[in-house]
């Protein structure tokens, strides 16, 4: 049997997914956008507070500004409850005030009005029951204070999460589609475990031999093997469903450089930009972390002499590219974060598979069932069998970069001085548009809040 057909030993559910028998290993539904939902029981009890309207709050000295949540629970269904409001640091706030408590209405909703002291900067804070506390923050501005350009110049971390389409976990289904053939017998995975395993022996004579027990063979072993490890099947089964979640979803932190560009006139004609990729975040249930794209050996990806503008309110940077190679990207999530999510101690597919299927228990069962060789070639070409799989499925994953993958953004976002310097602290409510290209395919990035954005300054020392 080719290499092909040995990588479906792996992944029996990255094609059947759909075709899951436990409900409870799907992934839960997705948060309502701007929830920031707290674990939840295995009854999916998960509640949360949805800020309404903008999270950078402007108002002026003796003005007041209406903060406003809705109360939801998992589905974004809206919840009856009461909501608390505070100011964070009432030192900070300059005299500021604000209705302490809120009843939700029909719709979820519950507010408060701020009203505002002297000029100031400081946050509002919002909790409720089993909701996990959302923020505002909120400049005061000098009512009499004439409005100036604000300077746009420096640089600025971008913290982006783009979803980048609903057909893309086809592309991995595509290159690893073998592993359908996994499911093709009744009596698999055993089945073709003896089939890489006859084939790393390479007795022509033993296949022939083996194959006058078969599929009796077959049967008892799968029955053995699931015997001892029952969750084998549906442990791979979740692996396919989180290599399709993440391939789909890519949070990604980044550096945008900003200089003025100047006209003929020495006027200002706009921005000139320098956006590079630095890092990409991991994440799937407990597991999680980011990783420089350094550590994956793809640099730091670069667009440069990105034409922008900006306003008072508003920043657009226009549409720029970047190269990178996104099988590496799955094939470190898969190592790095989804292997060790579901097998801990295990850091690569060999590992997983070595987890569950024992091969000196495999051997023995063989031995005795059909007399034939001895337990430690048994053993040996198990174990041979076992690592070439995993090598195997590395190597089809990373056929993705074939073509090096292509994303392409173009940006929106509102803008804010929090600290009345005139320069630009904060890029909010970001949006990106664009398209993403890997494997021949395109997916479409249609803005928040699918794709969205935000960013500061770095912290001053």
């Amino acid at each position: 049997m080719s290499h092909r057909i040995l990588l479906a030993l792996l992944f029996p559910a990255a094609l059947l997914g759909a075709c899951a028998d436990s409900p409870a290993q799907q992934p839960e539904a997705p948060a309502p956008h701007g929830a920031q939902i707290p674990p939840g029981d295995p009854d999916g009890d998960v509640r949360a507070l949805v800020i309404v309207g903008e999270h950078d709050v402007f108002v002026d000295e003796a003005g007041s500004a209406r903060l406003a949540v809705k109360y939801v629970d998992g589905d974004g269904k809206p919840l009856a409850g009461r909501v608390a409001f505070a100011v964070v640091d009432l030192a900070a706030a300059s005299g500021a005030s604000l209705d302490a408590q809120a009843v939700t209405g029909a719709d979820g909703q519950a507010a408060s009005t701020l009203r505002a002291g002297h000029v100031a900067a400081f946050e509002v804070v919002a909790s409720a029951d089993r909701a996990t506390p959302v923020r505002w923050r909120v400049a005061v501005r000098s009512a009499q204070q004439p409005e100036q350009p604000l300077e746009y110049a420096g640089s600025y971390t971008l913290d982006s999460e783009l979803d980048l389409g609903a057909n893309l976990p086809g592309i991995v289904g595509g290159s690893l589609r073998t592993l359908g053939d996994l499911t093709d017998g009744p009596n698999d995975p055993a089945t073709f475990l003896i089939d890489q395993v006859l084939e790393h022996i390479g007795s022509g004579t033993l296949t022939s031999a083996v194959g006058t027990f078969r599929p009796g063979i077959d049967q008892g072993l799968n029955g053995f093997i699931l015997a001892e490890a029952p969750e084998l099947v549906s442990t791979l089964r979740n692996v396919g469903t989180y290599v399709n979640m993440l391939v789909r979803h890519l949070k990604v932190r980044s550096e945008l450089t900003l200089a003025a560009k100047l006209g003929a006139n020495g006027a200002l004609a706009g921005l000139d930009g320098k956006h590079v990729l630095k890092s990409v975040h991991l994440e799937i249930g407990n597991t999680r972390a980011d990783y420089a794209l350094s550590q994956l050996d793809l640099g730091e990806p670069t667009a440069e002499h990105i034409d922008g503008s900006g306003t008072n309110q508003a920043f657009t940077l226009a549409e720029h590219r970047f190269a990178m190679s996104y099988g590496r990207i799955v094939l470190f999530g898969l190592k790095q974060v989804i292997i060790p999510e579901l097998v801990p101690g295990a850091t690569d597919v060999a590992g997983v598979l070595a987890h569950f299927i024992h091969c000196d228990g495999v051997a023995r069962w063989v031995l005795d069932h059909i007399g034939l060789g001895t337990e430690s070639m048994w053993s040996s070409a198990c174990s041979s069998a076992i690592t070439a799989v995993g090598g195997v499925v590395e190597g089809e994953i990373l056929v993705i970069d074939q073509t090096a993958a292509e994303l392409h953004l173009a940006g929106v976002a509102k803008v804010a001085d929090l600290d009345g310097d005139h320069k630009i602290d904060r890029f909010s409510d970001g949006a990106w548009k664009g398209r993403f290209v890997v494997a021949g395919q395109t997916s479409m990035l249609d803005g928040a809040p699918a794709n969205h954005f935000d960013g500061a300054r770095p912290s001053r020392p």
